[in-house]
C-alpha cells in the first residue's frame, strides 16, 4: 500500500523505500558532497544516516501516509533529520565564515551528531515492532486523497465535524495572532523583546499554553479552503495573510520556516497531481533557502533593531534583499537555523574535563504538575538556556537574561552519565514513546469522532515545537504537555460532536 508515496518519489521510490538502495544511495550522496565538504567528512555522513533514518521510517509508515502527510513516527524522524542531518549539511557546505558559533558546530558538532544517532537508531528499532499496529491504523483510514472523502455526500457528518474544528481552531488563531501581536510576542527587536520575555503573566499567556493549536490551524489550511464555503476562504486567507505578514516583519524565523512546511504538508489532502506537488516542494525550499538567512541578517541589523515603525523595518527587509550573499553563505545560515541547540560546546576543550553531573536537578520533576503561573517560586525545569550558557561561561547581562538557547536530550544524557546515559536513556524513552505510538495507532480512524480527528493531525504539532530538550524538558514535554493537549481534545471533541448532532437534528426537523 505504497502506490500514493511511491508516485510521489517518482522514480527514486525503487531507491528511497528499500533499506539497501536507500544505504547505497545515501553513501553515494555522501560522495557527491564530499569534495564541497572535505574538510568534515564525519559530520556529512552522519547528516546521511538521518537521511536514511527518515527514509526507513517513510517506508515503515507507508500505509497511513496513502492519505495522511504527517504520522507520528515521520514526524520525529523528520524533525531530527532536519536538526542533526541537514542542519549540519548545510553548515559543512557554507563553512563558518566568521561566525564564532558555526565555528564550534563544524568543529565539534559530529560529536554530538553521534550522540543523536544512537537515540535516533533506537526510536527507529522500537517502531518496527508496530508494523501489524500501522497496518490496522491504515485499514481504519481511507486510502488515496482525503479530499474526495470530505466531499463525498455520504460523509456529511464527517464535513460537519471538519467545519466544527475550523471553527474551533481559527478562533483560537484570530486570539493568537491578536494577542500575540498586541502583547509584542512575535517581535524580536531587542526593546521589546526585553520587555515581555521575564513577564510571568503577559496578554499572550492564555493562548500560548496552547499554541501547538496554530501548528494544526496550518495543517488543516488546504483541506479546510478546498472543502468549505468560500466565505470560509476569504476569513482564512485573511488570518495566514496576516500570520506570514507578522512572522516576516517580526523578524521571527521559526514563526516562518516550520508553518511553510505544514502548509506543504497540508497539500497532500488536496493535490491528486503528485509531481504538481514535488514542484511546489521544490520551489518552497528555493524560497526558505533565500528567506530564512534573510530574516536572520535583517533581525540583526541596526536598521531593524532601531526601527521606530513597521515602515522602518520593511526598509530593512529591502535593504538586506538587495544585498545577497554567495549562495554557500545562505545555506550555512539556514543550517544554523535548523539546529540551532549548544551541544557541540561539551565538547569543547575547557568542557572535557567536567564530571558528569548525575541526577543533579532531577528532583524539581516533582514540581513538573504545578504549573509555574500557579507556583511563581517553583524550581526551574526548562533549563536547557542555562546549562547552553553555562557551557559558554556567559555571565548575567541585560542581554544574556533574554537569551534562551537550548540543549538537547542527548546531550543532556550525556552531560549527566555520558554513554551510559545515552544508550540506556534513549531506551528508556524510547520505550515511553512506543508506548504512545500504540496508542494513536490503536484509536485513530475516518470517519470517526471529532477527538480521533484531533488525534489524526496532533502529531504534525512536534514538527516545530520538538519535544526533546534536556531531560526534564522532555519529561515536561511526555508526563505534562502530552495529557494536557489530549484532555483538551477530548473537551473540544465533545463540544464539536454535540454540536454536529444538534445542528443535523434540526436540520432533519425542519
Amino acid at each position: 500500500m505504497t502506490d500514493r508515496l511511491e508516485h510521489f518519489l517518482g522514480r527514486m521510490a525503487p531507491w528511497f523505500l528499500h533499506p539497501l538502495r536507500a544505504a547505497l544511495f545515501c553513501a553515494l550522496g555522501w560522495l557527491v558532497l564530499l569534495p564541497l565538504c572535505w574538510q568534515h567528512p564525519l559530520m556529512t555522513a552522519l547528516a546521511w544516516s538521518s537521511f536514511w533514518a527518515l527514509l526507513m521510517a517513510l517506508k515503515l509508515e507507508a500505509p497511513i501516509l496513502q492519505g495522511l502527510p504527517l504520522p507520528p513516527l515521520t514526524v520525529l524522524l523528520l524533525g531530527m533529520s532536519m536538526r542533526w542531518g541537514l542542519g549540519p549539511l548545510l553548515m559543512a557546505l557554507g563553512g563558518h565564515g566568521s561566525d564564532s558559533f558555526l565555528s564550534i558546530w563544524l568543529s565539534y558538532g559530529s560529536h554530538a551528531q553521534l550522540l543523536w544517532l544512537v537515540f535516533t537508531f533506537i526510536l527507529l528499532i522500537g517502531g518496527l515492532f508496530h508494523r501489524s499496529s500501522i497496518s490496522r491504523a491504515s485499514a481504519s483510514l481511507p486510502s488515496g486523497l482525503w479530499l474526495k472523502v470530505f466531499q463525498d455526500p455520504k460523509h456529511d457528518r464527517l464535513r460537519r465535524q471538519l467545519a466544527g474544528l475550523a471553527a474551533v481552531l481559527t478562533v483560537y488563531m484570530g486570539f493568537y495572532l491578536l494577542l500575540s501581536l498586541l502583547s509584542g510576542a512575535f517581535d524580536r527587536q531587542f526593546d521589546i523583546y526585553t520587555s515581555w520575555a521575564h513577564r510571568l503573566w503577559r496578554l499572550d499567556t492564555p493562548v500560548a499554553a496552547f499554541s501547538r493549536l496554530r501548528d494544526l490551524w496550518l495543517l488543516l489550511f488546504p483541506l479546510w479552503w478546498r472543502v468549505l464555503q468560500p466565505r470560509w476562504r476569504w476569513l482564512l486567507t485573511s488570518l495566514l495573510l496576516l500570520y506570514i505578514a507578522s512572522a516576516l516583519l517580526s523578524g521571527s524565523r521559526g514563526l516562518l520556516f516550520y508553518p511553510a512546511v505544514l502548509l506543504l504538508s497540508g497539500s497532500w489532502f488536496v493535490i491528486s497531481k503528485l509531481n504538481q506537488l514535488r514542484r511546489l516542494a521544490l520551489a518552497l525550499a528555493a524560497v526558505l533557502i533565500v528567506m530564512s538567512p534573510v530574516i536572520y541578517l535583517t533581525r540583526e541589523s541596526v536598521l531593524f533593531q532601531r526601527a521606530p515603525n513597521w515602515q522602518t523595518r520593511a526598509a530593512a527587509v529591502v535593504e538586506t534583499l538587495l544585498t545577497p550573499d554567495p549562495l554557500f553563505e545562505k545555506l550555512r545560515w539556514l543550517g544554523r537555523d535548523l539546529y540551532a541547540c549548544h551541544d557541540p560546546y561539551l565538547f569543547t576543550p575547557e568542557n572535557r574535563s567536567l564530571q558528569p553531573v548525575g541526577s543533579a536537578g532531577l528532583e524539581n520533576l516533582i514540581y513538573l504538575w504545578l504549573p509555574r503561573h500557579v507556583m511563581p517560586t517553583r524550581p526551574v525545569l526548562f533549563d536547557g538556556h542555562l546549562i547552553a550558557k553555562h557551557l559558554q561561561r556567559i555571565q548575567s547581562s541585560a542581554w544574556s537574561d533574554v537569551w534562551f538557547p537550548c540543549f538537547s536530550l542527548p546531550a543532556d544524557l550525556f552531560r549527566r552519565w555520558q554513554w551510559t546515559g545515552v544508550v540506556f536513556g534513549s531506551l528508556v524513552l524510547s520505550g515511553v514513546i512506543q508506548i504512545c505510538l500504540g496508542f494513536w495507532y490503536r484509536h485513530v480512524s475516518l470517519p470517526g469522532t471529532s477527538f480521533q480527528l484531533f488525534l489524526l493531525v496532533y502529531p504534525a504539532s512536534y514538527l516545530q515545537s520538538f519535544p526533546f530538550g534536556t531531560v526534564s524538558e522532555t519529561c515536561w514535554a511526555l508526563f505534562w504537555e502530552l495529557p494536557k493537549y489530549l484532555l483538551l481534545f477530548w473537551v473540544l471533541g465533545q463540544l464539536v460532536d454535540r454540536s454536529v448532532d444538534r445542528c443535523r437534528s434540526l436540520s432533519q426537523d425542519l
